[in-house]
């Protein structure tokens, strides 16, 4: 396949492969990120059957399919402790709170700044976005990535029950290990010590 052959497939289908994921993923973020995922596997491995079209709304399906699948739970939960300073906090969650600054240091240095001035200095978009720099949905939108990618982390290193009002109830460790394996650094404290 050809530049040409690839650019002339992205302006025929992408407006109506875009609807068909903002359809599914409401994030606007979210769904441009399934988009160009979806054009990425496409242009690295392009598919060796007569509907190019077919294959690339399954691998689209799929990829959204994944993204319901991932650690949204603990996503929605770490947006939950960081909105909810006034109410009363669980030793359980102090705990997992401990965990997310050592936690940071392991993501890409970008996402993890974002996270840092949202969540743990608890500015707001506008100034999360004049400090790097960026336009106010560009903030949320890298703010959202770095919580997804934390979130990531923290599933890899344990497992995460939550009460009905969709608090941190409990944790279990994942690996027999003494460190995480995301990659991140964990406090002395850590997801990979028992709960």
């Amino acid at each position: 396949m050809t530049v040409s052959d690839f650019e002339a497939l992205w302006h025929r289908f992408n407006d109506n492969l875009r609807r068909y994921v903002t359809a599914r993923v409401p994030n606007a973020a979210d769904a441009e990120d399934i988009l160009q995922e979806a054009f990425l596997r496409y242009l690295e491995r392009p598919p060796n059957h007569k509907n190019p079209v077919a294959w690339l709304v399954t691998v689209t399906r799929n990829l959204i399919a994944d993204h319901h699948r991932r650690p949204q739970a603990v996503a929605a939960a770490l947006e939950t402790v960081a909105a909810a300073e006034t109410a009363e906090v669980t030793e359980t969650e102090q705990l997992v709170a401990s965990w997310l600054e050592p936690m940071l240091l392991g993501l890409p240095a970008k996402y993890a700044e974002a996270v840092a001035l949202a969540d743990l200095h608890h500015h707001s978009m506008k100034e999360v976005a004049a400090v790097l720099g960026l336009s106010v949905p560009g903030a949320k939108s890298r703010v959202q990535r770095g919580r997804r990618l934390l979130a990531e982390a923290l599933t890899t290193c344990c497992s995460f029950q939550f009460d009905r009002h969709g608090r941190v109830a409990a944790w279990r460790r994942n690996q027999p290990a003494t460190r995480c394996d995301a990659g991140s650094r964990c406090a002395e404290s850590s997801p990979c010590d028992d709960g």
